[in-house]
């Protein structure tokens, strides 16, 4: 059965390498699990790193983010009968 749980920011982070600008730093919810299934979805339709901008929008454009705001990006799936991810 899966706990309802908050996510907690644990602290706001300057990246040097992005021109200095802060991202959150999140709590790991999942350290307290055996095998945690996770997804990792992108959304949002608009590159934002000046940097990367040509890479992100071919992304965007050739993907489910153009039509549909986000992707699916990976998947971690624990299969209990074989006892591997």
């Amino acid at each position: 059965m899966l706990k309802q749980k908050k996510l907690k920011m644990l602290n706001l982070v300057k990246d040097p390498s992005n021109f200095g600008k802060s991202y959150i730093a999140l709590e790991d919810m999942t350290k307290e699990m055996k095998f945690p299934c996770l997804m990792d979805v992108k959304i949002g339709s608009k590159a934002y790193n000046p940097l990367k901008i040509e890479r992100q929008n071919m992304k965007i454009r050739n993907s489910s983010s153009s039509s549909m705001g986000f992707r699916l990006c990976g998947l971690n799936i624990y299969e209990l009968k074989e006892n591997e991810y």
